[in-house]
């Protein structure tokens, strides 16, 4: 097969995976689905995807935006075009560098986006038509270039394009074949105060320095420079620098104590209200440079009211069923969802059994426990009515209450009836 160099080296605007894949099948003349049917599947020599692509199956298809991650997807994918193309380093095409630091979740896109601008001077220039591999970041909504919104549907059909098509071709719609191409729209020019602008800037200067980042990263030091900031903004107080920031203290805790990392979106976030260079969290102790860091205020009063915490559908997952299931504890749906911050509405809509089950098994604890508290409100009545009767004094209500030091005692129904009763039995 060609030789076919990759686009964008050592820059932040280098192509993905996919589009590598899809530009060596239009070098070749083939659409996609061939050169995976007939040249790649036998190289990975994976079951069932021979018999998918064999069979016309779209289960690779639907899993191919993990290609430009680093999952198996992406590395086999790699080794089997070094192999065929004999072009050595192409996981540079995706994240594969800084799995160590960067987790999957909220990475990547479901569907392609692009910029028609970049399309059009692609085209113009008469340069190769390619996707970037920052497109593919989920929390990428803009062309900093171009400073305009990324599109995510045709124009003509209004479909939602797969990252990989069977006959994907890059700058087409592959149902349609519309050009996604064109000029450059003066009237949509974004600020460049724009939240989503900025985030955009941040994410490319992680994918230009992804081998420094691979070389210098550590899961600790971003564990550390997390703590540091929730020190210094909320002195240690994660609850408050959880409201602050929009997230739910669960996450904020899991990230501070290194049981998972925060997702890419989530830092950028972080770095763009602490004004911090998102390749200095990853690599550096950013408290040596303590008084470049200055929470922005402004920017995050102006952005928060667009910005919803975001659903961390694993993590609420994992705490529904450990107080379903595995827990000694009970807790009411009120205060766990207001622990998990998010709306006790969210959750059900989300885990509707889960819910149920924690429900149901609060109402039960609850229940249980009224239940013995009223036995032995009953005992204690019983003691204290026959020891004033032995007495020879009238055991009344308020006398009952003062012995069981209990003031208000038999204000509860049940138990002044239970009361009435006992007197009923005993006397008369």
């Amino acid at each position: 097969m060609y030789s076919l160099k990759p686009i964008g080296i050592e820059e932040p605007y280098i192509e993905s995976l996919t589009s590598y894949l899809i530009r060596l099948s239009e070098a070749h003349q083939v659409y996609p689905s061939s050169l995976i049917s007939y040249v790649i599947a036998p190289i990975l020599n994976k079951e069932f995807l021979i018999y998918s692509t064999a069979r016309g199956g779209n289960r690779f298809y639907d899993g191919a935006k993990t290609m430009n991650g680093f999952g198996s997807n992406a590395l086999d994918m790699v080794g089997a075009l070094e192999k065929l193309t004999k072009v050595q380093r192409l996981g540079i095409l995706t994240f594969a560098s800084i799995k160590e630091v960067i987790p999957l979740r909220y990475l990547l896109k479901n569907h392609l986006a692009w910029c028609p601008v970049c399309y059009e001077e692609q085209l113009n220039t008469g340069d190769a038509i390619y996707n970037l591999l920052l497109w593919s970041l989920e929390m990428v909504n803009t062309c900093s270039k171009h400073r305009c919104k990324l599109e995510t549907e045709c124009f003509l059909c209004h479909k939602k394009i797969p990252i990989l098509h069977r006959k994907s071709q890059n700058g087409y719609c592959p149902y349609c074949n519309t050009w996604f191409g064109t000029e450059v729209n003066f009237n949509r020019f974004l600020d460049e105060s724009d939240f989503d602008y900025k985030i955009t800037l941040m994410a490319e200067q992680i994918i230009k320095h992804k081998g420094q980042i691979e070389i210098s990263a550590s899961k600790q030091q971003v564990i550390r420079n997390l703590n540091y900031l929730v020190d210094i903004y909320t002195e240690g107080n994660m609850q408050e620098f959880a409201r602050n920031l929009n997230l739910a203290k669960t996450t904020l805790w899991d990230w501070c104590n290194g049981k998972v990392l925060p997702p890419l979106s989530r830092l950028l976030e972080i770095c763009y209200l602490f004004n911090i260079s998102p390749v200095s969290f990853y690599i550096e102790d950013i408290s040596v440079n303590k008084e470049q860091i200055a929470f922005n205020a402004g920017a995050y009063s102006k952005d928060t009211k667009k910005r919803e915490i975001k659903f961390d559908y694993d993590t609420a997952l994992s705490i529904l069923q450990k107080y379903a299931h595995h827990s000694d504890s009970n807790i009411s749906m009120n205060v766990l969802a207001k622990q998990l911050g998010y709306s006790k509405r969210t959750l059900y809509k989300h885990f509707p059994n889960l819910c149920k089950a924690i429900s149901a098994k609060n109402t039960s604890v609850i229940k249980e426990k009224t239940t013995q508290v009223y036995v032995g409100n009953c005992l204690v009545i019983d003691q204290h009515v026959e020891s004033l009767i032995q007495q020879g004094v009238y055991p009344s209500r308020r006398r009952v209450e003062e012995m069981a030091n209990k003031p208000g005692l038999l204000k509860d129904k049940k138990l002044r009836d239970y009361f009435k009763k006992l007197i009923e039995d005993k006397i008369y």
